[in-house]
């Protein structure tokens, strides 16, 4: 978890984001975005402020790249985003689910009471 302290993630994130350009090697870029990959699911509540500058157009570049490695890293990145963005979705579901019920006895035990 050390990578939660901002600048030990920036640090990191600099990096990454060098090491995915075009003026690597194939096998630099892809062990950098499988790195970029493995963050983004670990720390996705703190990648916000790197997805503008950063990581949208690296990622979008790597998906239309030649070699097939790089391209399959930045699709896979997008995929674990949309996990991602689902496991939250789900998250504030149920949460909305569970203050409805909550919501329900109240107003029950209310309209029981009067």
């Amino acid at each position: 978890m050390i990578l939660k302290v901002p600048s030990n993630l920036d640090n990191s994130m600099i990096l990454l984001n060098d090491r995915s350009t075009c003026k690597y090697s194939g096998k630099v870029r892809v062990a950098a975005l499988q790195n970029l990959v493995k963050i983004m699911s670990l720390y996705y509540q703190y990648m916000e402020t790197y997805m503008g500058p950063a990581l949208f157009a690296i990622t979008i570049e790597a998906m239309k790249s030649d070699i097939d490695e790089v391209a399959l890293q930045g699709i896979e990145f997008w995929s674990n985003v949309c996990d991602e963005e689902m496991d939250l979705a789900i998250e504030a579901s149920e949460v909305s689910w569970q203050m409805a019920v909550e919501k329900r006895q109240m107003l029950v035990e209310r309209v029981w009471e009067g």
